[in-house]
This record gives structure tokens, C-alpha cells and sequence, in this order.
């Protein structure tokens, strides 16, 4: 068998690459990675924020639509004579994280002039709801008059 040399021109070499294929080959640098990163970081805390504020506005409405019915159902008790009026507090046995206080006082108007002859008495009754782990209070003023025989 006859064996013919190669010819220099038939010959290539693969191990030549110039420099912009190289680099399109060999990934991203550590800055673009840094910039990726940095850029993802900043989405997820705006995400985060987002949801926080969100879960916030969610319970403070939960509390702006429950506190008023709670109200209404504790100052139907006074009305009807089901509770005295007085001082004090407790919870909502269906709902125990909402607390109640009541404050009465008796109340004189500036502008009123009470006689000795007046049979009876005027309180005013202030009613605050609030709900347990937050500042969230919700405030109704009641004024009763009370007649000497009811007393």
C-alpha cells in the first residue's frame, strides 16, 4: 500500500479559537451574576413587603367590620337589661381575642341646669372594643337616663 504525505493545506488545527468565541463559550462573569442575583433579591423583598401589607389591611378590616356588630350586641345587653350599667370588662365568649371595657360616669351638661326635683340621672357609657396583640381599638359613647324608681 502506498501511503501519500498530507499535504499543509489539509491540515487544520482545531486548538486555535479566537478570543469572542471564547468568551461566548465559557458562561456569564461573576458581575452579571451579582447584577442577576441582586436584581432577583429586590422582586422577592418587594414581594414580601407586599404580602405583609396585605395580610395588615386583611385584619384591619377584619376588625373594622367585626368591632361595630360586637358593639351593637354589647350595647343591646345594656338597653335591654340584660347587663347592669357599670364599669367594667371581659371578652366575647364567640370571640375571645376582642375585649370590651366600659366606663360610666355620671354626666352633667354645661349647658343643662338640674333641678334638686329631678327624678333621675343621666350617665354617659363608653364603650370600647379592642382586639387582643394589636392598637386597634373601636370607641361608642351611650347616654342613659335612669329614673330614681329604676335605680
Amino acid at each position: 500500500m502506498i501511503t501519500r504525505p498530507l499535504s499543509n493545506s489539509s491540515i487544520k488545527c482545531s486548538g486555535h479559537h479566537n478570543r469572542t468565541s471564547f468568551r461566548s463559550i465559557a458562561g456569564f462573569t461573576l458581575l452579571e451574576v451579582l447584577i442577576g442575583v441582586a436584581i432577583l433579591a429586590i422582586a422577592f423583598v418587594t414581594l414580601l413587603g407586599t404580602q405583609a401589607k396585605t395580610i395588615s389591611l386583611a385584619t384591619k378590616s377584619d376588625f373594622q367590620i367585626k368591632a361595630p356588630m360586637l358593639a351593637t350586641e354589647k350595647m343591646a345587653a345594656y338597653e335591654s337589661g340584660l347587663m347592669e350599667i357599670e364599669n367594667g370588662n371581659g371578652d366575647f365568649k364567640n370571640m375571645p381575642q376582642y375585649t370590651w371595657n366600659t366606663r360610666v360616669e355620671e354626666y352633667r351638661p354645661d349647658n343643662l341646669t338640674v333641678t334638686e326635683e329631678e327624678p333621675g340621672k343621666l350617665h354617659k357609657l363608653t364603650l370600647t372594643i379592642s382586639l387582643a396583640g394589636s392598637r386597634s381599638q373601636y370607641s361608642v359613647t351611650y347616654y342613659h337616663y335612669t329614673d330614681s324608681e329604676d335605680e
